[in-house]
């Protein structure tokens, strides 16, 4: 038991710790929330952290771990970084769905059998609506893909980055580590809110 475990339990916190591994993206989605396209200054998450802030998660009584960006499949590494991810949390990477060559499938094999999941977004059931947000055919690709993994889901993210600059309304704390700073200030607020919070998922920028 931890300082977290009350606060996941009633609701006030959720127990998945979200990791933003990068900001660039092989699309140039016309709603980015993070301003991410293949033309931006590459600002990356260290790799090999991802491990190491995995073990830190669990110690401090997260229960899972989410891997989001940018495009997350397009840091080197990062497969085998996942898999020592998987051995200290659920892990869960969310991606858009378009860069499964079997290059890259060979290389997600390691994580068969561990707890880890793929999580593909689609902005629209109807192919000319997402693709007129996310260029043209990506339905298609990411459709043609979707067999080859065992599960798809869409889910949104709230506002990071406005004009290339750091979206501060929802910020909470500049220091990100020990994670046990950032939770327990997510936590003061929403215990002086006395609700819970728009969004309970921490993440770390």
């Amino acid at each position: 038991m931890t300082a977290l475990t009350r606060p996941m339990t009633d609701g006030l916190m959720g127990g998945r710790l979200w990791l933003y591994s990068n900001y660039h993206c092989n699309l140039a989605c016309t709603y980015c929330l993070t301003e991410s396209a293949p033309k931006v200054a590459r600002r990356e998450l260290p790799v090999e952290r991802l491990p190491e802030i995995a073990a830190e998660a669990r110690a401090t009584g997260f229960t899972a771990l989410g891997v989001t960006g940018g495009e997350p499949l397009l840091v080197r590494g990062l497969p085998g970084a996942l898999v020592a991810t998987a051995a200290e949390l659920p892990t869960l990477v969310l991606t858009n769905g378009t860069l499964f060559t079997r290059r890259l499938l060979g290389d997600l094999a390691l994580l068969a059998g561990l707890e880890f999941a793929v999580q593909v977004s689609l902005d629209s059931a109807d192919p000319a609506t997402n693709d007129e947000m996310r260029g043209p055919r990506n339905f298609v690709k990411v459709v043609e893909a979707i067999p080859r993994l065992c599960g798809a889901f869409w889910s949104p993210f709230g506002p990071t980055v406005h004009g290339g600059r750091l979206d501060t309304d929802l910020l909470i704390t500049r220091t990100t580590r020990p994670l046990s700073i950032p939770a327990g200030a997510m936590l003061r607020i929403a215990g002086a809110a006395g609700a819970r919070p728009a969004s309970d998922q921490l993440k770390i920028y």
